[in-house]
């Protein structure tokens, strides 16, 4: 197992561009997916902010519901 310094690791100009380019690199393939679901006829639906995918549920009572 090679010692490698966190402030090595970390601040490596090689680890950087790796990231740079891996976020490019899904950056274009993303673009890519947008550009085939739209000219696949895929729509886009804008949704407000405060709308919530589960509403909030009514509290249960669970006193006193243990059999005798």
């Amino acid at each position: 197992m090679a010692n490698y310094n966190d402030k090595d690791f970390f601040s490596n100009d090689t680890n950087n561009n790796k990231s740079r380019s891996n976020h490019v690199e899904l950056r274009v393939q993303l673009e890519s997916d947008i550009e085939e679901f739209l000219s696949g006829g895929g729509t886009v639906k804008v949704i407000e902010p405060n709308v919530m995918a589960d509403p909030p549920k009514k509290p249960e009572s669970k006193y006193g519901s243990r059999p005798i």
